[in-house]
């Protein structure tokens, strides 16, 4: 095949897939499944668009069967693709004991956190059932990991039981309660704004970092679970980076 055949084919199957794909979203088609129940073959397509001879003058002469399933292949790979769940942005910390579970969505910054600790499944594996299982979770361009987490924080998971640290009520009867309470006020004095707090689990979130509350000699102290330590504003409690457990060899 020379230069000037690898050049026209090239760029002639691209006009061929974009001339499809434009006929797709003008005829609004629900995918490519959609579109291939009336067009499983390229004489269909024909009948129903009237498009090969459009195609066929931009240079892409050798348009065939083959070729045509080839292009239909590659449209349907790129809709699985951006109908997949991006899960890059999920962090798991055990914190006290809990699989705590917090997903930072890239296009808004909503978080949502959850205790896996339940379950004995990766969290990423039971997201992909949720999404096979529902179809309002398989729409193209939809937010479907927001929406899948949503969901499990809805109807799966358990939510963290939190207050905010400006709210927590400092007559508590329950003494280690009370101590608890303390260490996170000066935590949120240390950093400078409030953080939500666990106080059965000992837990503190804030804005996707996570710390334990764990009793260090005679007082509770504020632990950071892998995440650097955060910049001191004001006087309270020292802030310990907790060490990661060594690996197996």
């Amino acid at each position: 095949m020379s230069l000037i055949e690898k050049y026209t084919k090239k760029y002639g199957r691209a006009f061929a897939k974009q001339t499809i794909q434009a006929y797709m979203r003008k005829q609004k088609f629900n995918g490519i499944e959609d579109f291939m129940k009336k067009n499983p073959t390229m004489k269909d397509f024909e009948q129903n668009s009237h498009l090969l001879g459009i195609i066929r003058t931009h240079g892409y002469f050798i348009l065939n069967e083959q070729e045509y399933q080839e292009i239909m292949e590659e449209i349907r790979k790129e809709e699985e693709e951006r109908k997949k769940l991006q899960t890059d942005n999920i962090k798991t910390n055990m914190v006290n004991g809990h699989e705590i579970v917090t997903y930072t969505d890239q296009n808004t910054g909503e978080q949502i956190t959850v205790d896996n600790t339940v379950s004995n499944r990766d969290i990423k594996d039971q997201m992909a059932d949720v999404q096979k299982e529902h179809k309002q979770f398989q729409q193209e361009n939809a937010n479907n990991t927001l929406n899948v987490m949503n969901y499990m924080q809805d109807k799966i998971k358990i939510t963290p039981d939190t207050v905010a640290s400006n709210e927590v009520n400092m007559n508590l009867a329950n003494n280690e309660e009370r101590e608890i309470a303390i260490a996170a006020k000066a935590f949120e004095k240390e950093i400078g704004h409030h953080v939500d707090i666990d106080l059965n689990n000992k837990i503190i979130y804030d804005n996707g970092m996570i710390y334990s509350i764990e009793k260090r000699g005679e007082q509770y102290q504020v632990i950071s679970q892998g995440h650097e330590k955060v910049e001191k504003q004001q006087k309270g409690p020292q802030l310990v980076k907790k060490p990661k457990p060594p690996q197996a060899a």
